[in-house]
Protein backbone atom coordinates (compact mmCIF):
# COMPACT_ATOMS: atom_id res chain seq x y z
CA UNK A 1 0.00 0.00 0.00
CA UNK A 2 1.08 3.95 -0.24
CA UNK A 3 3.28 4.75 2.24
CA UNK A 4 1.71 8.13 4.71
CA UNK A 5 3.87 11.29 3.11
CA UNK A 6 4.41 12.71 7.11
CA UNK A 7 5.05 9.31 8.15
CA UNK A 8 7.92 8.81 5.79
CA UNK A 9 8.74 12.87 5.90
CA UNK A 10 9.50 11.97 9.79
CA UNK A 11 11.19 8.85 9.21
CA UNK A 12 13.44 9.77 6.54
CA UNK A 13 13.90 13.06 9.01
CA UNK A 14 15.33 11.04 11.96
CA UNK A 15 17.50 8.94 9.44
CA UNK A 16 19.35 11.80 8.27
CA UNK A 17 19.45 13.24 11.94
CA UNK A 18 21.06 10.47 13.25
CA UNK A 19 22.72 9.35 9.99
CA UNK A 20 21.45 5.69 9.67
CA UNK A 21 22.86 4.97 6.31
CA UNK A 22 20.83 1.86 6.12
CA UNK A 23 17.77 3.58 6.41
CA UNK A 24 18.57 6.26 4.28
CA UNK A 25 19.61 3.56 1.19
CA UNK A 26 16.55 1.35 2.07
CA UNK A 27 14.42 4.83 1.27
CA UNK A 28 15.54 5.96 -1.69
CA UNK A 29 16.75 2.28 -3.29
CA UNK A 30 12.96 1.35 -2.69
CA UNK A 31 12.03 4.14 -4.64
CA UNK A 32 10.23 6.17 -1.55
CA UNK A 33 12.19 9.59 -1.83
CA UNK A 34 10.49 11.19 -4.85
CA UNK A 35 10.69 15.09 -3.39
CA UNK A 36 13.67 16.75 -1.52
CA UNK A 37 10.52 18.57 0.18
CA UNK A 38 9.96 15.51 1.92
CA UNK A 39 13.59 16.40 3.89
CA UNK A 40 15.72 19.50 3.71
CA UNK A 41 18.91 17.96 4.74
CA UNK A 42 19.03 14.84 2.65
CA UNK A 43 20.61 15.81 -0.65
CA UNK A 44 23.15 18.30 1.43
CA UNK A 45 24.20 15.35 3.81
CA UNK A 46 24.69 12.81 0.81
CA UNK A 47 27.02 15.13 -1.33
CA UNK A 48 28.52 16.25 2.23
CA UNK A 49 29.31 12.56 2.92
CA UNK A 50 30.13 12.51 -0.94
CA UNK A 51 27.80 9.59 -1.36
CA UNK A 52 27.75 9.82 -5.15
CA UNK A 53 25.89 5.97 -5.37
CA UNK A 54 23.26 7.47 -3.37
CA UNK A 55 22.97 10.80 -5.15
CA UNK A 56 22.75 8.45 -8.41
CA UNK A 57 19.83 6.29 -6.70
CA UNK A 58 17.84 10.05 -5.73
CA UNK A 59 18.51 11.62 -9.28
CA UNK A 60 16.59 8.52 -10.68
CA UNK A 61 13.58 8.73 -7.81
CA UNK A 62 12.85 12.01 -7.34
CA UNK A 63 9.87 13.49 -9.97
CA UNK A 64 11.53 16.69 -10.20
CA UNK A 65 14.81 17.95 -9.28
CA UNK A 66 15.37 21.69 -8.00
CA UNK A 67 17.89 23.66 -10.24
CA UNK A 68 20.01 24.12 -7.39
CA UNK A 69 20.20 20.06 -6.59
CA UNK A 70 21.01 19.50 -10.53
CA UNK A 71 23.65 22.28 -10.30
CA UNK A 72 25.40 20.49 -7.31
CA UNK A 73 25.02 17.10 -8.50
CA UNK A 74 26.65 18.18 -11.99
CA UNK A 75 29.77 19.73 -10.10
CA UNK A 76 30.26 16.75 -8.27
CA UNK A 77 30.87 14.53 -11.57
CA UNK A 78 32.60 17.27 -13.00
CA UNK A 79 36.32 19.28 -12.69
CA UNK A 80 38.23 20.09 -10.58
CA UNK A 81 38.09 16.53 -8.92
CA UNK A 82 39.89 15.06 -5.89
CA UNK A 83 41.25 12.29 -4.43
CA UNK A 84 38.27 11.50 -2.60
CA UNK A 85 36.09 12.36 -5.13
CA UNK A 86 37.06 10.28 -7.41
CA UNK A 87 37.21 7.24 -5.35
CA UNK A 88 33.42 7.86 -4.64
CA UNK A 89 33.00 8.27 -8.30
CA UNK A 90 34.39 4.78 -8.81
CA UNK A 91 32.55 3.46 -5.87
CA UNK A 92 29.49 4.41 -7.30
CA UNK A 93 30.43 3.47 -10.38
CA UNK A 94 31.11 0.21 -9.62
CA UNK A 95 27.60 -0.95 -10.35
CA UNK A 96 27.10 0.33 -13.67
CA UNK A 97 30.10 -1.90 -14.64
CA UNK A 98 28.53 -4.52 -13.03
CA UNK A 99 25.26 -4.72 -14.92
CA UNK A 100 26.67 -4.41 -18.11
CA UNK A 101 28.95 -7.40 -17.63
CA UNK A 102 25.90 -9.42 -16.34
CA UNK A 103 23.71 -8.52 -19.59
CA UNK A 104 26.68 -9.60 -21.31
CA UNK A 105 27.17 -13.25 -19.76
CA UNK A 106 23.33 -13.46 -20.01
CA UNK A 107 23.93 -12.68 -23.89
CA UNK A 108 26.19 -15.36 -23.71
CA UNK A 109 24.26 -18.07 -21.74
CA UNK A 110 20.92 -17.39 -24.27
CA UNK A 111 23.36 -18.06 -27.37
CA UNK A 112 24.81 -21.06 -25.54
CA UNK A 113 20.62 -22.13 -24.72
CA UNK A 114 20.17 -21.82 -28.20
CA UNK A 115 22.97 -23.27 -29.87
CA UNK A 116 21.86 -26.84 -27.70
CA UNK A 117 18.11 -26.27 -28.48
CA UNK A 118 19.13 -26.38 -32.44
CA UNK A 119 21.08 -29.54 -31.94
CA UNK A 120 18.17 -31.10 -30.32
CA UNK A 121 15.60 -30.22 -32.16
CA UNK A 122 17.69 -31.18 -35.72
CA UNK A 123 18.39 -34.93 -33.72
CA UNK A 124 14.57 -34.90 -33.13
CA UNK A 125 13.73 -34.23 -36.27
CA UNK A 126 16.05 -36.66 -38.32
CA UNK A 127 14.51 -39.59 -35.62
CA UNK A 128 10.78 -38.89 -35.41
CA UNK A 129 10.81 -37.49 -39.24
CA UNK A 130 8.44 -34.95 -40.46
CA UNK A 131 5.44 -33.90 -38.31
CA UNK A 132 3.12 -31.46 -39.42
CA UNK A 133 1.89 -30.32 -36.05
CA UNK A 134 5.65 -30.58 -34.72
CA UNK A 135 7.45 -28.87 -36.82
CA UNK A 136 5.31 -26.00 -36.25
CA UNK A 137 5.28 -26.11 -32.89
CA UNK A 138 9.13 -26.30 -33.42
CA UNK A 139 9.24 -23.23 -35.82
CA UNK A 140 7.31 -21.32 -33.28
CA UNK A 141 9.43 -21.90 -31.03
CA UNK A 142 12.36 -21.16 -32.51
CA UNK A 143 11.05 -17.56 -33.83
CA UNK A 144 10.51 -16.91 -29.65
CA UNK A 145 13.74 -18.02 -29.14
CA UNK A 146 15.29 -15.90 -31.34
CA UNK A 147 13.40 -13.14 -30.77
CA UNK A 148 14.45 -13.27 -27.09
CA UNK A 149 17.98 -14.00 -28.24
CA UNK A 150 17.59 -10.80 -30.35
CA UNK A 151 16.42 -8.18 -27.20
CA UNK A 152 19.19 -9.91 -24.90
CA UNK A 153 21.83 -9.26 -27.41
CA UNK A 154 20.71 -5.76 -28.10
CA UNK A 155 20.39 -4.79 -24.48
CA UNK A 156 23.41 -6.28 -23.59
CA UNK A 157 25.58 -4.06 -26.60
CA UNK A 158 23.57 -0.78 -25.41
CA UNK A 159 25.10 -1.63 -21.82
CA UNK A 160 28.70 -2.13 -22.57
CA UNK A 161 28.32 0.62 -24.76
CA UNK A 162 27.02 3.13 -22.11
CA UNK A 163 29.86 2.03 -20.08
CA UNK A 164 32.56 1.31 -21.80
CA UNK A 165 34.56 4.38 -22.61
CA UNK A 166 33.11 6.69 -20.08
CA UNK A 167 35.63 7.45 -16.87
CA UNK A 168 33.75 6.65 -13.52
CA UNK A 169 32.78 10.30 -13.20
CA UNK A 170 30.80 10.14 -15.82
CA UNK A 171 28.94 7.29 -15.69
CA UNK A 172 27.71 9.11 -12.45
CA UNK A 173 26.96 11.59 -14.92
CA UNK A 174 24.52 9.09 -16.97
CA UNK A 175 21.97 9.36 -13.95
CA UNK A 176 22.01 13.58 -13.52
CA UNK A 177 21.36 13.84 -17.39
CA UNK A 178 18.68 11.38 -17.20
CA UNK A 179 16.69 13.04 -14.08
CA UNK A 180 13.17 14.51 -14.42
CA UNK A 181 14.12 18.42 -14.25
CA UNK A 182 12.72 20.75 -16.55
CA UNK A 183 14.79 22.58 -19.07
CA UNK A 184 14.97 26.11 -17.27
CA UNK A 185 16.19 23.94 -14.36
CA UNK A 186 18.76 21.96 -16.75
CA UNK A 187 19.77 25.80 -17.93
CA UNK A 188 20.35 26.81 -14.60
CA UNK A 189 22.26 24.59 -13.93
CA UNK A 190 24.95 24.39 -16.41
CA UNK A 191 25.17 28.09 -16.18
CA UNK A 192 26.40 27.87 -12.55
CA UNK A 193 29.38 25.99 -14.13
CA UNK A 194 33.41 26.63 -14.42
CA UNK A 195 34.35 26.73 -17.94
CA UNK A 196 36.94 23.65 -17.00
CA UNK A 197 33.24 21.68 -16.26
CA UNK A 198 31.82 22.96 -19.00
CA UNK A 199 34.56 21.55 -21.18
CA UNK A 200 34.30 18.34 -19.79
CA UNK A 201 30.84 18.14 -20.11
CA UNK A 202 31.04 19.01 -23.69
CA UNK A 203 33.44 16.41 -23.92
CA UNK A 204 31.34 13.79 -22.10
CA UNK A 205 28.13 14.94 -24.67
CA UNK A 206 30.21 14.63 -27.55
CA UNK A 207 30.87 10.60 -26.74
CA UNK A 208 26.73 10.29 -26.69
CA UNK A 209 26.62 12.23 -29.84
CA UNK A 210 29.04 9.38 -31.25
CA UNK A 211 26.77 6.88 -29.69
CA UNK A 212 23.30 7.66 -30.78
CA UNK A 213 24.51 8.67 -34.39
CA UNK A 214 26.40 5.76 -35.11
CA UNK A 215 25.73 2.53 -32.75
CA UNK A 216 22.90 3.36 -30.42
CA UNK A 217 19.16 2.77 -31.01
CA UNK A 218 16.94 5.46 -29.90
CA UNK A 219 15.28 2.54 -27.51
CA UNK A 220 18.53 2.26 -25.66
CA UNK A 221 17.34 4.34 -22.11
CA UNK A 222 14.83 1.55 -21.92
CA UNK A 223 16.69 -1.57 -23.08
CA UNK A 224 19.48 -0.49 -20.11
CA UNK A 225 16.86 0.06 -17.59
CA UNK A 226 14.94 -3.00 -18.00
CA UNK A 227 18.50 -4.95 -17.19
CA UNK A 228 19.01 -7.19 -13.95
CA UNK A 229 20.77 -3.70 -12.70
CA UNK A 230 19.82 -1.54 -14.63
CA UNK A 231 20.20 2.05 -14.68
CA UNK A 232 19.33 4.86 -16.54
CA UNK A 233 20.91 6.39 -19.35
CA UNK A 234 20.52 9.90 -21.17
CA UNK A 235 18.31 9.94 -24.11
CA UNK A 236 19.48 11.66 -27.25
CA UNK A 237 16.92 14.09 -27.12
CA UNK A 238 18.21 15.02 -23.50
CA UNK A 239 22.06 15.07 -24.75
CA UNK A 240 20.88 17.57 -27.04
CA UNK A 241 19.03 19.70 -24.96
CA UNK A 242 22.17 20.00 -22.12
CA UNK A 243 24.66 20.42 -25.17
CA UNK A 244 22.15 23.41 -26.42
CA UNK A 245 22.52 24.70 -23.08
CA UNK A 246 26.31 24.64 -22.60
CA UNK A 247 26.78 26.45 -25.71
CA UNK A 248 23.58 29.07 -24.69
CA UNK A 249 25.19 29.78 -21.80
CA UNK A 250 29.08 29.70 -22.26
CA UNK A 251 29.68 30.33 -25.87
CA UNK A 252 31.21 33.40 -25.66
CA UNK A 253 33.89 33.07 -23.01
CA UNK A 254 34.44 29.29 -24.77
CA UNK A 255 35.17 30.90 -28.01
CA UNK A 256 38.00 32.84 -25.61
CA UNK A 257 39.50 29.90 -24.47
CA UNK A 258 42.11 28.31 -26.85
CA UNK A 259 41.39 24.91 -25.26
CA UNK A 260 38.03 24.85 -25.93
CA UNK A 261 38.69 25.47 -29.64
CA UNK A 262 39.39 21.89 -30.38
CA UNK A 263 35.83 20.95 -28.72
CA UNK A 264 33.91 23.59 -30.29
CA UNK A 265 35.47 22.02 -34.18
CA UNK A 266 34.56 18.56 -32.95
CA UNK A 267 31.06 19.75 -31.41
CA UNK A 268 30.54 22.24 -34.90
CA UNK A 269 31.36 18.94 -36.98
CA UNK A 270 28.85 16.22 -34.62
CA UNK A 271 26.35 18.87 -35.21
CA UNK A 272 26.84 19.16 -39.13
CA UNK A 273 26.20 15.31 -39.26
CA UNK A 274 22.97 15.12 -37.44
CA UNK A 275 21.55 17.55 -38.94
CA UNK A 276 22.68 16.46 -42.57
CA UNK A 277 20.83 12.97 -41.13
CA UNK A 278 18.04 14.80 -40.29
CA UNK A 279 17.36 17.26 -42.87
CA UNK A 280 17.25 13.85 -45.44
CA UNK A 281 14.36 12.55 -42.94
CA UNK A 282 12.25 15.95 -44.11
CA UNK A 283 10.37 14.00 -46.71
CA UNK A 284 8.52 11.67 -43.90
CA UNK A 285 6.93 14.17 -42.04
CA UNK A 286 4.08 13.24 -43.52
CA UNK A 287 4.70 9.38 -43.38
CA UNK A 288 4.98 9.78 -39.94
CA UNK A 289 2.46 12.20 -38.99
CA UNK A 290 -0.06 9.48 -41.00
CA UNK A 291 0.97 6.55 -39.45
CA UNK A 292 1.03 8.28 -35.78
CA UNK A 293 -2.78 8.68 -36.24
CA UNK A 294 -2.69 5.29 -37.17
CA UNK A 295 -4.53 5.82 -40.04
CA UNK A 296 -4.49 3.04 -43.51
CA UNK A 297 -2.06 3.37 -46.08
CA UNK A 298 -3.44 5.15 -49.63
CA UNK A 299 -4.65 2.56 -51.99
CA UNK A 300 -2.76 2.44 -54.97
CA UNK A 301 -4.93 4.37 -57.07
CA UNK A 302 -4.63 7.19 -54.42
CA UNK A 303 -0.91 7.50 -56.03
CA UNK A 304 -1.49 10.69 -57.60
CA UNK A 305 -2.57 12.68 -54.23
CA UNK A 306 -0.18 15.22 -53.31
CA UNK A 307 -0.24 14.81 -49.59
CA UNK A 308 1.06 11.33 -50.16
CA UNK A 309 5.21 11.42 -50.68
CA UNK A 310 7.06 8.85 -52.21
CA UNK A 311 8.21 7.15 -49.24
CA UNK A 312 4.50 6.45 -48.36
CA UNK A 313 3.86 4.96 -51.68
CA UNK A 314 6.46 2.53 -50.90
CA UNK A 315 5.49 1.58 -47.40
CA UNK A 316 1.94 0.85 -49.29
CA UNK A 317 3.46 -2.03 -51.43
Amino acid sequence: GEVSQQLLSTTLNRCVEDKLWDGIEFLISSGYVTSLSLCAGLFPLVMEEGRLDLMRALMASLQDVPPAALATALKACLPPTNKASKAAARSAAAPLRAAASAAVASAEAVLLHVGRADAQTNGNGNKKGKQEGKQEELKMSKQQTKKQRQKRMEAAAAAVLTVQGFSSNELCLHAVLAAHADSIAALRAVQSLGSEAVLALLNYLLKWFDLYAERLPPGAPALVLALEGGFRIPGAERVVEFAGHCLDAHFARLAMLPSSQKVLATFQQAVRLSLKQCTKLVTLAGPVEHIRKERSLPESHAAHCSQYSIEMLQLSC
